[in-house]
C-alpha cells in the first residue's frame, strides 16, 4: 500500500475506481464503500477494527461510493517523534540479481533514495537541495528503467511486456505526484513516500525478482 493510511487510502481509492468504471453482467453498474485506518500505539486488535468500521459507515453514510480514511497512525507518530532516518533503505545481498548492470543501478537507486529522505527531513532550512534529490531520483529511475528493458529483452525475458508496463505505470504516476506537488495539491511527504517505497524498494524486492532467474543461471522455463 505504500505504508500507512496514506497508501491504504491510494489502494481503496483505486480500487474503488476501477469497481466503477467496470460493468458487472446482470447487475449494471457497481459501487463500493471503504473505510481506511492504520494502527495506532498499543490499540488492541478490536478497536483497531472499530475505527475502521467506523469510517466505513461514514462513507455509507456519506452517499456510498466513496472512501473515509480515519487520520491518524503509527506512521505520524514516528514521524512526529523524528524518526524518519529509520526509514532508510538498506542494500542487501538477496538484492542483487546476477546482473552487474542492473545492480550497480539498483545500488544507485538506493543510494538516491536515501539521499532523497535526508534531503526531506531537511526541507525547511534547504527546499532547493530537496527539488534536486527528488529530481535526481527520477532522472536516474528513467534511466535505470530503459537499460533493465533493453538487458531484458536480450535475455529473451517473457514477461517483458507486462515489466515496461509496470515501469511505465510507475514513472507516469511519480511525474503526476510532482506535477501535484508543485501546484501544491500534494505533500512533500506522499510525493517521497511513493517514490521510495513503492518505485524503488517494492519494485525492485518483489517485481524485479522475478527476472533474477535470468541472470542466476536458473532461466526459468517459458510459458506454454
Amino acid at each position: 500500500s505504500g505504508g500507512g493510511y496514506r497508501g491504504a487510502e491510494r489502494v481503496a481509492e483505486s480500487v474503488r475506481s476501477v469497481i466503477a468504471a467496470h460493468d458487472v453482467t446482470g447487475a449494471g453498474t457497481v459501487r463500493i464503500s471503504a473505510g481506511v485506518a492504520e494502527h495506532v500505539g498499543s490499540e488492541t486488535p478490536g478497536a483497531w477494527f472499530q475505527r475502521a468500521d467506523a469510517a466505513l459507515y461514514a462513507a455509507k453514510q456519506g452517499g456510498r461510493n466513496r472512501i473515509v480514511v480515519d487520520r491518524q497512525g503509527d506512521s505520524d507518530t514516528w514521524a512526529a517523534a523524528g524518526q524518519g532516518a529509520l526509514l532508510h533503505l538498506t542494500w542487501l545481498e538477496g538484492y542483487e540479481s546476477g546482473n552487474a548492470t542492473i545492480d550497480a543501478e539498483h545500488r544507485e537507486l538506493f543510494r538516491l533514495a536515501n539521499a532523497l529522505i535526508d534531503a526531506t527531513l531537511a526541507a525547511e532550512r534547504a527546499p532547493a537541495a530537496c527539488g534536486a534529490a527528488l529530481d535526481a531520483l527520477l532522472e536516474h529511475v528513467g534511466h535505470h528503467f530503459a537499460d533493465e528493458e533493453a538487458l531484458l529483452e536480450e535475455a529473451q525475458y517473457d514477461h517483458l511486456e507486462g515489466h515496461r508496463r509496470a515501469h511505465a505505470g510507475l514513472v507516469r504516476r511519480a511525474l503526476e505526484l510532482k506535477r501535484l506537488l508543485h501546484a501544491g495539491r500534494a505533500s512533500l511527504g506522499v510525493v517521497v513516500e511513493y517514490l521510495v517505497q513503492e518505485v524503488v524498494a517494492h519494485h525492485l524486492m518483489v517485481v524485479d525478482r522475478a527476472f533474477f532467474p535470468l541472470f542466476s543461471g536458473n532461466k526459468p522455463a517459458a510459458r506454454t
